[in-house]
C-alpha cells in the first residue's frame, strides 16, 4: 500500500509493449516476472510510484519501474495488484497525484476552454441544449488552437493521463459514438428530462429514485446484471443537514450494493481504519455535514451505456 508521503505520478505508455518488442526479453532476462508483464497498447495509463521506484539515494527512478495500470472501460483489464514492469523510457509522465487538495489549489486543476460554437449535425432525435453542449465539449478536448500557456486542450488532456488512442477515436470518428449512448441511457433510466433545459436543482436532484427503487424499474437482464456486478455504472451521493450546507460526489462502480454500503460506513463511523486507513478527501466533508442537526445522504446509481 502506497504511504501517504509516497510521491505518484500518472503515466501514458509512449509506444506499445508486447513479447514482440526488443525490450521484453531484456526485461525476462533482468528477471522480471512474465505475471507482472502485459501486453498493452500504446497509450496505456496508469500510476508512477516514483518514491517506491527509486533507490536510497538516488535522484531519479530505477531502469525498469514497478507500475499500476488502469483502464476505464475495462476495471478488471489488469488483476496483478502487485502491479507491472516496464522500462522507464516507455513512460510519459503526466500529473502528479496529490493526497490532499481543494477546488483553490491551481495544481490540482486542469482548465479547458470550450468552444461552444459547434460544428457538424446532431443526430434526429437528439437536439436538445444538453446534446449541444455535449458535442461542443467534446469537439473541444482535440482542438488544437494554442491556449495562453502554449498548448491546446488535447496536450493538456494528453499530459494529464487521457489515453492517446481515446483522443485518436474522437478525432477519427466525432463526438457522437460518445455522446449517444450517454444520452440513450440517461434516457432508458429516467434522468435525461432532469438535464435536458440545463442543470437540475438541488431539490430534483434528492428526489431521483434510490437503488431499490431504480432496481424496480430495470428489465430483469439489466437488473441481474448490476446487482451482480457486471456492469460499469455511475453514482450520485448528495448531503445535507438543518444548516443548508449540501455536497454532492459522482464516482464510477461495478458493484452499486458494496459501494452504497462502503459509502455510509466511511460517513456514518463503521469505517474499518486497521484494514482500510485511507479515506478519500470528499468523506471528510460529507461527514461533516451528515453529521451535524438535520444531515442526511442520499446514493443515487446510474449505469450510461
Amino acid at each position: 500500500m502506497a504511504s501517504s508521503r509516497d510521491e505518484i505520478w500518472t503515466f501514458r505508455l509512449k509506444e506499445a509493449f508486447n513479447d514482440a518488442h526488443p525490450l521484453w526479453r531484456q526485461l525476462l532476462d533482468a528477471g522480471c516476472s512474465e505475471k507482472q508483464m502485459a501486453a498493452v497498447p500504446k497509450g496505456t495509463t496508469g500510476y508512477l510510484n516514483v518514491t517506491k521506484n527509486t533507490k536510497s539515494g538516488a535522484t531519479t527512478p530505477r531502469s525498469i519501474v514497478l507500475v499500476q495500470l488502469f483502464d476505464v472501460r475495462r476495471p478488471n483489464a489488469y488483476p496483478n495488484k502487485s502491479g507491472y514492469f516496464f522500462p522507464l523510457t516507455m513512460l510519459q509522465r503526466g500529473t502528479k497525484k496529490l493526497d490532499q487538495f481543494t477546488i483553490d489549489d491551481p495544481s490540482s486543476q486542469l482548465i479547458l476552454r470550450p468552444q461552444l460554437a459547434t460544428s457538424g449535425s446532431i443526430p434526429d432525435g437528439m437536439d436538445n441544449p444538453l446534446a449541444r453542449f455535449l458535442q461542443a465539449l467534446v469537439l473541444s478536448f482535440y482542438n488544437n488552437s494554442k491556449q495562453d500557456n502554449g498548448l491546446s486542450n488535447k496536450e493538456l488532456l494528453l499530459d494529464a493521463g487521457v489515453a492517446e488512442h481515446t483522443m485518436d477515436f474522437l478525432v477519427k470518428f466525432g463526438p457522437w459514438p460518445v455522446i449517444k449512448p450517454m444520452l440513450q441511457g440517461m434516457a432508458r433510466l429516467g434522468t435525461l428530462s432532469l438535464f435536458r433545459d440545463g442543470m437540475p436543482n438541488f431539490a430534483n436532484l434528492w428526489r431521483l429514485p434510490d437503488r431499490t427503487t431504480l432496481w424496480t424499474t430495470l428489465d430483469r437482464t439489466l437488473r441481474k446484471d448490476m446487482e451482480a456486478g457486471d456492469l460499469m455504472g455511475y453514482y450520485l451521493i448528495l448531503y445535507k443537514n438543518g444548516r443548508n450546507e449540501r455536497g454532492a460526489y459522482v464516482g464510477r462502480t461495478i458493484n452499486f450494493n458494496e459501494r452504497e454500503l462502503r459509502h455510509r460506513a466511511a460517513i456514518y463511523n463503521t469505517w474499518d481504519y486497521k484494514k482500510r486507513p485511507f479515506m478519500p478527501n470528499h468523506y471528510q466533508l460529507a461527514r461533516r455535514i451528515v453529521q451535524s442537526s438535520g444531515g442526511a445522504d442520499a446514493f443515487h446509481p446510474y449505469h450510461i451505456y
